[in-house]
């Protein structure tokens, strides 16, 4: 009886030391996780990262690591590591909003928006008064050139923080497009008062109507600051290119040249690998275009489908103008430089059981309905009398043989302008991304033979489903080329008015002499 009591009272004892082995696996694995947090907000992102995978190779379900770890990589860009991570958060705690709105951000950076907006959704749904959940929504519409449904998030998340300047940024932004410059130019003010350092706020004014605008843009700009580490070279850039932009309006052309020169021989550097695999890209889908067979006359397009009506011009060639000029008619939708044809070209390469090129020139003639589908399932009739949606991401020039393939109701406006101008004008841009040729005049010029070229093809191969208009033409008689352009799509374009527009004609004139130097020293 005894031995029987020491022996239980053994047991007992060891099982006292496991719980309190357990216990001290808990504290201590809190403590690492509170650490990881520290690090996480003292941006050691590194660290926080591998505290929080040595968590989770003691406890694979532990929830905390896990949203720390997400976190981390989110901060760090690596976006389809996010994604995973919240992704298995959000299936263990399918009640934390937290997690929703966390993968809806690695999906909106992976650009994947329409999952990103279904998780922001369900974030949303779980925690309504989100501004931060409203916001990011509304980034989503941005992103898929869904202007309209844009701005009604942000106002719902300014109507929770009316001062939450990314919302007003990204307002003005949508103003922007859709046209209301004078809304655009009182928010973009707003947020200047706000944020007195953020060039990239200086930089959208200095583009909008200067009599709604009384700022001192040489003294604004060394107010301004860098908003993060990871924005110290676009800063730069941007400053350099905005400082050209003054000086131009200013006619201060000299040193507006000189400094534009510095400012693009330093972005060219960085695109010469990106230049090479374009400059391939381009002579392949040239090739492609010429092959194509194509019918000539056209088809007949079912009135109670919604269209595409294809404006394709090279960056800085006037398809924006022509597409507000066009807007006005109730049968036209403003669709803006959309992702739809990208994102309808993927999923025809995955329903082929292809790799996701999303290459047009290369998609082959069986999966031309394949694609068609997904891209009509993509556009969104807003009023019946719509009849067709305006496209004009400069891209798509490459894939427009295809495209007419597959889209037999498709009509197409090819606009091109002075070679001078058009050149001068792409090489004051600063391009967020894209557009390796824009830093170097030569691989300018060489870019608009080639688009001409491709002008040419197509006009030829498409036949009465594609006119060509010119951007001077615009500016001389809006009204005649809109109604070219009706005329085009068997609309009446008879009875609406169309605003003046703006006038760019003559851009390279103050830069002839720089221009004719180049083309001397190239031979």
């Amino acid at each position: 009886m005894a031995k029987r009591i020491r022996q239980n009272t053994s047991n007992l004892a060891a099982r006292g030391n496991s719980v309190s082995n357990s216990a001290d696996k808990i504290r201590n694995m809190h403590a690492t996780l509170k650490q990881a947090s520290i690090k996480l907000e003292s941006g050691d992102l590194d660290a926080a990262e591998k505290l929080t995978r040595r968590l989770l190779q003691q406890d694979q379900e532990y929830l905390g690591a896990m949203q720390v770890l997400g976190a981390s990589l989110l901060k760090q860009g690596k976006f389809q590591q996010a994604a995973d991570n919240f992704l298995k958060a959000a299936s263990e705690a399918p009640d934390d909003w937290s997690n929703f709105l966390n993968l809806g951000t690695a999906w909106l950076g992976m650009e994947k928006l329409e999952m990103a907006d279904m998780a922001l959704r369900e974030a949303l749904r779980l925690n309504p008064e989100s501004a931060h959940v409203l916001r990011l929504l509304g980034e989503t519409a941005q992103d898929k050139r869904d202007y309209k449904t844009a701005t009604t998030w942000l106002r719902a998340a300014l109507e929770r923080e009316p001062k939450n300047v990314l919302a007003l940024y990204q307002l003005a932004h949508c103003y922007t497009h859709l046209g209301d410059l004078e809304e655009a130019t009182k928010i973009l003010l707003q947020v200047h008062r706000m944020k007195p350092d953020w060039l990239s706020v200086l930089n959208k004014l200095h583009k909008m109507r200067s009599d709604l605008i009384d700022i001192d843009y040489s003294a604004a700009i060394a107010k301004t600051s860098p908003q993060s580490k990871n924005d110290l070279a676009n800063f730069d850039t941007m400053r350099r290119f905005l400082e050209t932009e003054i000086l131009d309006r200013a006619g201060e052309h000299e040193r507006a040249w000189e400094l534009l020169v510095e400012a693009n021989k330093a972005v060219h550097k960085t695109k010469r690998e990106a230049l090479k695999k374009s400059e391939k890209t381009l002579s392949e889908q040239l090739e492609a275009a010429k092959a194509i067979t194509l019918n000539k006359a056209g088809h007949v397009k079912n009135a109670s489908k919604l269209a595409p009506l294809f404006i394709l011009g090279p960056s800085r060639s006037g398809k924006t103008t022509l597409e507000a000029s066009l807007s006005g008619h109730p049968a036209v939708q403003r669709g803006f430089e959309t992702k739809k044809v990208g994102g309808a070209a993927a999923r025809a390469w995955q329903i082929g059981g292809l790799p996701n090129i999303k290459s047009l020139h290369d998609l082959p003639a069986q999966l031309y309905g394949a694609f068609a589908k997904n891209f009509y399932g993509r556009l969104k009739q807003e009023d019946p009398q719509e009849r067709f949606v305006t496209e004009t991401n400069p891209a798509l020039i490459g894939g427009a043989a295809q495209l007419a393939a597959a889209l037999p109701d498709a009509r197409f406006v090819f606009i091109t302008r002075d070679r001078d101008d058009l050149a001068v004008r792409i090489f004051m841009t600063s391009y967020a991304d894209g557009n390796p040729h824009a830093y170097d005049l030569g691989s300018i010029f060489e870019y608009i033979d080639w688009y001409e070229a491709m002008v040419d093809v197509l006009l030829d191969k498409l036949g009465d489903r594609a006119i060509h208009v010119r951007y001077e033409e615009l500016v001389a008689d809006p009204k005649a080329v809109t109604n070219k352009v009706f005329k085009l799509c068997g609309l009446d374009g008879a009875g609406l008015s169309v605003d003046p527009i703006g006038n760019d004609i003559g851009a390279a004139l103050p830069y002839k002499s720089q221009l004719d130097a180049m083309r001397k020293q190239a031979g």
